[in-house]
């Protein structure tokens, strides 16, 4: 990877900008952040923009040229116009820009180059969601083509190809690009298609950011817009096969879904996109009060409670007996490394159930190769969103760690990938692995279940 590494004021480990990009998405902007990380991240130095988002087979795709981020972070002394970049890639795919474009392939000149009117259609809706400065003078906003702010993609794509019609071609200082690879330019197909779907996206762009953006830089200004990103990946997209679309939808569903859970536990989740995601936060899928109650056996008593349901022993009938309360100490152990930062929302949002239908103390350990954080998550708390970790995996130091400070415990609820160095042999107390969805693994010892998707049954 030519992508050179830089230290993290974050992490402190010598790290890629594009994943100090992605940490950095992660800790000011979680939404964004943990959608992102879902996606597999391709290397492509022969492409002429950063970045580039598509979906094939229903997997999602991020394809990034580091040598662009490498010059752009050279010119900016700064990370921020990367992680704009990669908002921007976000809000592509959270309005399905790569799933509307149906038939608009109308083709428009814009200072007498040739441009695809859905490509500036979606840039112009989107660009002014983002507060953060973008590359290139601010990639294509409303303002250099005298239009009205805050509109969805396909209002844009036709009071674009409604301009051309009028005028033959758009004069829009400031804007320049240059032909992309893989663009089929065709001045005969100027303005030749308005599209499908005329109610899709209707709140796309039609509330503003939290940070106020409007897109465009200063003054509106574009001087490279083929740098930002490219659409040219879209095309691997099949608009006619139904089914495939289908599942991209859902794939794209459920991944705005995690990421919104995430966001919206910490109290991150933002103003401007509220419509979108709206109705689709995740619940947890684990059958937290059978499994806790299975393990009510091997608990100590925490003083007692009166009942009529019990006979007093001295006084008969005449008073409430004493139920004994029951309680067993509960340690819950996240894995923090890097390869479980796409799972984290999971892990939230089962240990926020396990404490709402455990309401006692829980001990919370973080760790990756090493103990990262201990603390108390007492009744009525939610869990610490500031995950600390990113490193590589090892399960030892929790059970080591768990010795040494002699921490009482009945039960250990441990959530991991599964990907790390197990100890050599059981503690004397109960341990429940939690893996997250996925390949099966087998746990050296303890109990095993499986996260599943929404609406799979869970395996132990």
């Amino acid at each position: 990877m030519s992508d050179f590494a830089i230290q993290s004021d974050i992490t402190g480990q010598k790290i890629s900008l594009l994943r100090l990009a992605l940490i950095e998405l992660i800790k000011d902007s979680p939404f964004y952040g943990y959608l992102l990380v879902q996606f597999n991240r391709v290397e492509d130095n022969s492409m002429e923009y950063i970045m580039a988002v598509t979906i094939k087979d229903g997997i999602p795709y991020l394809y990034y040229n580091s040598d662009m981020i490498q010059k752009e972070y050279e010119e900016s002394k700064t990370i921020q116009s990367i992680v704009g970049v990669c908002e921007h890639e976000c809000l592509h795919i959270i309005f399905k820009h790569i799933l509307r474009v149906q038939s608009r392939d109308a083709v428009i000149l814009v200072n007498g180059h040739p441009e695809l009117v859905w490509n500036l259609a979606t840039d112009i809706a989107i660009n002014q969601l983002i507060s953060r400065k973008l590359p290139y003078g601010g990639g294509v906003s409303y303002k250099l083509f005298d239009l009205p702010p805050r509109m969805s993609a396909e209002k844009y794509y036709d009071l674009l190809v409604e301009k051309a019609k009028k005028n033959g071609s758009i004069n829009a200082p400031g804007f320049s690009s240059s032909p992309k690879k893989g663009d089929e330019s065709n001045e005969n197909n100027q303005g030749s298609s308005k599209g499908e779907g005329e109610n899709e996206g209707e709140n796309e762009g039609e509330n503003e950011g939290e940070g106020g953006g409007e897109g465009g830089g200063e003054g509106g200004k574009c001087n490279d817009s083929a740098g930002l990103d490219g659409h040219d990946k879209w095309k691997t997209v099949p608009n006619e096969d139904s089914k495939k679309n289908e599942i991209d939808n859902t794939v794209i569903k459920n991944m705005v879904q995690q990421a919104a859970s995430y966001a919206r536990q910490i109290g991150k989740l933002p103003g401007n996109l509220g419509l979108v995601i709206k109705d689709i936060l995740g619940t947890s899928i684990v059958p937290w009060e059978r499994i806790l109650k299975e393990q009510i056996g091997a608990t100590i008593k925490a003083g007692h409670t009166s009942t009529w349901k019990r006979q007093n022993r001295r006084l008969g009938d005449l008073v409430k007996g004493k139920k004994p309360i029951r309680v067993i100490r509960l340690t819950v152990v996240i894995d923090t490394s890097g390869s479980t930062i796409g799972d984290f929302p999971r892990f939230m949002t089962e240990i926020n159930k396990i404490s709402e239908v455990y309401p006692c103390t829980i001990d919370i350990i973080e760790c990756d190769a090493q103990i990262q954080k201990h603390y108390k998550l007492k009744k009525g708390m939610k869990v610490d969103p500031n995950f600390m970790g990113l490193g590589g995996t090892n399960f030892r130091p929790v059970f080591e760690y768990v010795e040494r400070k002699k921490l009482g415990i009945d039960l250990m609820i441990f959530f991991t990938d599964m990907e790390g160095v197990f100890p050599q042999k059981a503690p004397k107390y109960k341990v429940i692995w939690v893996d997250t969805p996925g390949p099966m693994h087998k746990q050296p010892f303890g109990k095993y279940i499986k996260m599943r998707k929404k609406g799979d049954s869970n395996e132990d």
